[in-house]
């Protein structure tokens, strides 16, 4: 349908509203106004939605359900709170109800209502509110516009959510702060994840191209044609161990001892020297045990060797070059003279 005529509005300026407050209830100015679930305003309790803060008295201590109206402030607006233990370091963060009078930084079961963005003295700083009616935001970031949103459900595909990890959908493991973009609505199985998130064993989930730091992917979490765990015939991902030497006598230079983070198989090694060896009969050796037993490599001679010349093992003995799962490992440094120092590279692939 179209208009044939003028249809006039009835526009409403500034950032007051009116809210019908709950039976037997007493609203005082500079309270915060929660809803109570029924459509009715009350001295805020924690979880209810925030709807602001009553600029005057609204006392229906004895009146029925929406007998009068409380007014207050609505939008997004700012005022100087007392919120204890604030700190300069805290600004920036979200701001929560736990009571009509009470300021937490603590989200819990206690309602969003806004962000710090000063801090005035110990104890006190600015907050920048943000409401909409009926409560219906869970949490405005003033930062950047999004919205803080916990059921999947609810959400349009496509939709782009931000915030705590306590937000986030269970069946995603969340480090931190990042973003979820939702597939379906319902399903998180077929979601794109980017930002910075650990993975856990939850079905099919498509990682954005260069979203995840290698160093927070979980043990268990890669699987089908990129096993990180492989037997014979398989396709493994591998991994480099460096360990550095400095200059010593003939003994051990420890990389695990009974305490392998995973069961690996060598399949290569290197050396990169940096000292001054000389003529001297100065070698390095991987092996699985202390002492120079269960030698996994040969001895890779420095005799002669220039600074940050390359030396790589003539031979990797496959008896020897397999470590269990808190296993040992370990360079037997022999040093016959001059300086020994130098890092040492070592290829191996995880098994099972």
């Amino acid at each position: 349908m179209t208009l044939s005529a003028d249809a006039p509005m009835t526009q409403e300026l500034g950032d007051l509203n009116h809210t019908p407050v709950a039976a037997s209830t007493t609203i005082y100015e500079g309270a915060m106004v929660g809803d109570n679930g029924s459509g009715y305003a009350r001295a805020l309790v924690a979880g209810d939605p925030f709807l602001g803060h009553a600029v005057k008295q609204a006392d229906n201590s004895s009146g029925s359900a929406g007998a009068i109206d409380v007014e207050h402030l609505s939008g997004r607006y700012r005022l100087q709170v007392t919120l204890s233990g604030v700190a300069i370091t805290d600004v920036g963060s979200d701001v929560y109800g736990s009571a009509d009078d009470t300021y937490t930084l603590t989200a819990g079961s206690n309602s969003p209502a806004g962000k710090i963005v000063r801090y005035v003295s110990a104890n006190t700083c600015i907050v920048e509110f943000a409401t909409l009616s009926g409560g219906s935001i869970a949490t405005a970031d003033l930062a950047d516009e999004s919205v803080t949103v916990g059921k999947m459900a609810d959400l349009a595909q496509g939709s782009l959510i931000s915030g705590q990890a306590s937000d986030r959908p269970t069946a995603l493991d969340a480090s931190g702060d990042g973003y979820i973009l939702v597939g379906d609505g319902t399903d998180v199985n077929s979601v794109a994840v980017s930002g910075d998130v650990t993975l856990a064993n939850t079905g099919a989930v498509t990682i954005a191209a260069d979203a995840v730091d290698g160093t927070m992917v979980a043990d268990d979490c890669l699987a089908g044609t990129h096993q990180a765990v492989v037997g014979d015939g398989g396709q493994g991902i591998p991994v480099i161990i460096t360990k550095s030497w400095t200059d010593a006598a003939t003994g051990d230079v420890e990389i695990y001892n009974a305490n392998a983070p995973f069961k690996f198989r060598v399949i290569d090694a290197w050396l990169e020297n940096q000292g001054a060896n000389g003529a001297n009969a100065n070698s390095i050796q991987v092996c699985a045990a202390a002492a120079g037993a269960n030698a996994i490599t040969d001895a890779m001679s420095l005799n002669n060797k220039a600074d940050t010349e390359i030396v790589r093992a003539a031979s990797v003995d496959d008896s020897e070059g397999t470590v269990a799962a808190s296993g040992s490992l370990y360079l037997r440094q022999v040093k016959a003279g001059g300086t020994m120092a130098g890092k040492a590279y070592i290829m191996a692939i995880r098994v099972s």
